[in-house]
């Protein structure tokens, strides 16, 4: 299982270049033209984090693996996009506990899959607001 450190990241980023891979979020945000289209995917993906997890802890519980599947590959692929290497592993740890039915080692591994998720949503969130103020800076020296 993944370890999830509580802290210990570079300054601005609460929990460490583990959980994202700053190469492929700036891929992905180099890709989006559009600055705005760009802060907007990664709040979204924020933003949505919690209904995502909480519409997986249910769907496990009732064992509608249907819907578990479902969330868990909307969850891996905006995952794997923003190059949130941690909780797109945990998602295909989960996805393989619901092919083999392993539904109680599915359940075991739901609360670090949150951990790892909302610690990941914290890091994407500083990083975004880090390339924010570097293009606001870019900006204003460009205007001078």
């Amino acid at each position: 299982m993944i370890g999830v450190p509580s802290s210990g990241g570079p300054p601005g980023r609460p929990y460490g270049p583990w959980l994202v891979d700053e190469v492929a979020f700036d891929e992905f945000l180099r890709q989006l033209s559009d600055p705005s289209a760009r802060r907007r995917f990664t709040h979204d993906f924020v933003s949505l984090w919690d209904a995502r997890a909480q519409r997986l802890t249910l769907a496990l519980s009732v064992g509608d693996h249907d819907d578990a599947e479902i969330t868990l590959l909307s969850i891996r692929s905006s995952s794997a996009m923003l190059g949130a290497i941690a909780l797109t592993w945990s998602a295909d740890q989960l996805r393989t506990c619901l092919k083999i039915g392993d539904r109680a080692g599915a359940a075991t591994r739901m609360p670090r899959f949150r951990t790892v998720g909302d610690r990941t949503c914290a890091e994407l969130l500083a990083l975004e607001d880090g390339r924010d103020g570097c293009r606001r800076q870019e900006t204003g020296a460009a205007s001078r």
